[in-house]
Formats: structure tokens, sequence, C-alpha cells
């Protein structure tokens, strides 16, 4: 009898999708909603007309800090502490997951829709289902920064070498990126693009060095890193869904970056060091995390933040959006 309806305004209409009954939803270019059906034992049609109202968002704590989050599907996974939890998103369920004694930095996704866990201490762990205990894969054993799952491939960022790349996290067989190189600075961020809701997996990972490198790495057909541009500034980085921009956040801003190492735009946001970056499946918004607790949503078009979220009352350590673009965890 009830619907909560949570939009993002200024946006723009947001298309039609069917429902039950053949009932029709679409948005109207005021950010009103109309509905279409039938109705009584007649059948006859029926046109609703809704209005948007401002809704609370879903707050969920944890013990210890957030370090990742991941969604899939109607999954989220959190990443907190030496451990992490699945959160049933159509029921609010969450199973808790018992890491070790290291701290869990990475929470994946791979191209099935199964939930991975990586430590600092090298132990990479599929979340099996219920109950939900993670089974450790001696993928490769080394300290890493973070895991990352893109298509077929497993990457791992370790302390002061290459990227470790295979498509066994049960072998020790792999690649180094970038090839050729003995030894690298430490990997600050490593992240994969997003995955759309009808995608198997991620095209590019975007790299971080903490000298300010900046690399992209193309998994299909085969994994070859390139040296994008360096950026002093740069804390976070995030590729877009299309492999052609990378979002670099640090300071109180967030730079575009091509390709070809030239800068598309400077995404401003208040004075605030942000701290995260997330870009989503339309390759159209970035969203930022700050210090101070604010979110910060651009449109890659404007200058300024397009939305402001101020829910959070200490730093925003990580970000995700949706794929099927229905909201933003942070």
């Amino acid at each position: 009898k009830h619907v909560t309806l949570v939009a993002l305004p200024g946006l723009g209409p947001h298309g039609g999708l069917p429902t039950r009954d053949g009932e029709a939803v679409r948005w109207r270019d005021d950010n009103t909603l109309t509905t279409v059906g039938k109705q009584g034992p007649s059948n006859a049609p029926v046109l609703r007309r809704w209005t948007m109202r401002e809704g609370m968002p879903l707050g969920l704590s944890f013990p210890g800090g957030i370090t990742s989050l991941a969604v899939r599907d109607e999954t989220l996974l959190v990443a907190h502490q030496t451990d992490a939890t699945r959160i049933d998103l159509r029921t609010g369920a969450h199973h808790f997951v018992a890491g070790n004694r290291s701290v869990t930095k990475s929470v994946e996704f791979d191209a099935d829709g199964h939930g991975y866990l990586g430590s600092t201490d090298g132990r990479f762990a599929q979340m099996d289902e219920p109950p939900y205990a993670s089974r450790p894969l001696p993928f490769p054993g080394i300290q890493a920064r973070r895991y990352i799952i893109a298509g077929e491939w497993y990457f791992a960022a370790p302390f002061g070498r290459p990227l470790w790349a295979t498509r066994d996290p049960t072998s020790s067989e792999h690649l180094d990126l970038p090839a050729g190189i003995d030894a690298v600075s430490r990997w600050t961020d490593v992240t994969a693009s997003p995955i759309g809701p009808r995608a198997k997996g991620s095209a590019t990972i975007a790299a971080l060095q903490d000298n300010g490198d900046i690399w992209m790495v193309d998994v299909a057909p085969w994994p070859e890193a390139t040296y994008v541009v360096h950026d002093d500034s740069a804390a976070m980085v995030a590729p877009f869904v299309h492999g052609e921009l990378i979002a670099a956040a640090g300071a109180n801003r967030v730079t575009l970056w091509q390709r070809d190492g030239a800068a598309l735009t400077t995404l401003v946001a208040s004075d605030t060091d942000l701290l995260d970056v997330a870009t989503d499946t339309t390759g159209l918004l970035v969203a930022a995390g700050a210090r101070d607790g604010a979110v910060f949503v651009w449109h890659i078009g404007d200058a300024v933040p397009r939305l402001v979220f101020r829910g959070h009352t200490e730093r925003v350590a990580a970000l995700v959006f949706d794929p099927r673009g229905r909201f933003l965890a942070s």
C-alpha cells in the first residue's frame, strides 16, 4: 500500500519500466512519477501521478572502520576491520563473515556473482553460501593492499612489487604488471571499472602508486598496463565504465584524466580532502567521499557538485554505485 521513492533530483527523466499487472511506470520531466494500470472488475485504465518527497537513507553500523564496499544484484558486501558482512538488500538480513587477524581491505564479486574478501596478509577467500563461512584460496600468499576481480582475471596489489595478475588464484603462475618492471612504488589504490547489470566483468582497472603515477590496465583480451599521467594530488582513483577516463580524487577536487594524459575537466568540492571516488555504470556520474563526512556527486558536465549528502559524522572511506542505478552506498 505504501511505496517510498528516492530520486536523484536534477538528473532528468529515467525512462519507464514494466511492473506487475501490466502497469507502466514512467518519470516525467518535472521529476514526478506517473503510473498507468487497470483497476476494478471492469479493468478500467487508471492514471495516477505521484510527487516526490525527500526520503531518509538507510543507515547501518559495523564494528571497526569500513574499508571497502561492493554491490551486485541484491547483495551488498561490507569490509570492516578484520571481517566482512553480506547484506541482502531485499530483506535487510545480515550475514557476518569472519576474517582473521589481518585487516580486510577488499570485498569483490566475480563474474558469476560470488563474493570474495581479501586481507592484507595475502588471504583471499570466497564467501560461500550459507552459513557464509570464508574458504581461503592460496592466492599467492603475499601481502597486498587490494584484490580485484575483472573478467576472468584476479589481481593483487602487493607492497613494493608490480601488480600480480592470474586466472587461477590457487596457482603461483601469474603476470607482472606493468611488464618488465622489477620494483615499483607502493600501490595506493587499485580499482576496477563498474560492472553493469548485464555485464560479466570489468574491462579496465585504474591503479595509483604512492609517487603519483596513474596506470590503466586493460583486461581483455590480455592484461596490459599503460602509463597515463603523474598526479601528485591523487589519493584514490576509479576508471569509467567505458575505459576512456580515470577519476583521480585528492585535496578538494576530482580530476578526470584521459588515456593520453590530458585532463578533461576538474570537479571541485568544498574545502575538504577527498578520500575515495567512484563512478557509475552510465559513465556520467562521479561520487567522492570527504574527510569532513560529506559525499559529493557530480555529473561530468558540471564543475560543481550536483548533490551533497551530509549524513556521515566522520570521514567517508568507501563508496560504490549500484550497477542498476538505484542507490549510492557510502
